[in-house]
């Protein structure tokens, strides 16, 4: 039986929608306090809001596409691979709360550290599925490396 194209794309696009959803909720969560940023004392290193945002989305584009394709590979290490992404979009919201919404800077870094530690655990899970998978991984990795590093600042220094 021949797949028509929609058979073969909608893994991609569903899981795409579900990383993109993940970055929305955190903008909603964040919508009464998105002028926070411009209140605090921030390191050099930071850059414009609206460029975060473009990053952001960006990798969630990434990331919805490494997680289709993990979730296109029929393997037995699937479901945990799976189980750890959707943990780390959990917490990526759970971050947002703490540190737009609660102003808890402190916390919002242990949770940005176990974050960190969720990826890495994902990126190995996907880079022994799929290589390519496991790269976006990485590149996430050491964007909320330097999302941690932003927090710590912002902790230290507010």
């Amino acid at each position: 039986m021949h797949k028509s194209q929609f058979d073969k794309e909608w893994p991609y696009l569903i899981s795409i929608i579900i990383s993109l959803t993940a970055g929305i909720l955190s903008l909603y969560i964040i919508r009464r306090n998105h002028t926070l940023l411009d209140t605090l004392s921030l390191p050099p290193a930071s850059m414009s809001f609206w460029l975060f945002r473009v990053i952001w989305t960006i990798l969630l584009i990434l990331l919805g596409y490494s997680a289709a394709l993990i979730y296109i590979t029929y393997t037995y290490r699937r479901e945990n691979a799976l189980a750890l992404y959707a943990a780390q979009l959990m917490f990526l919201c759970l971050w947002s709360v703490f540190f737009f919404h609660l102003k808890l800077y402190f916390f919002s870094l242990i949770i940005g550290l176990f974050l960190i530690f969720l990826t890495l655990c994902s990126g190995i899970s996907f880079y022994k599925i799929q290589k390519k998978a496991g790269l976006v991984q990485l590149i996430y990795l050491l964007w909320l490396c330097y999302c941690c590093f932003l927090n710590f600042d912002i902790m230290l220094h507010n």
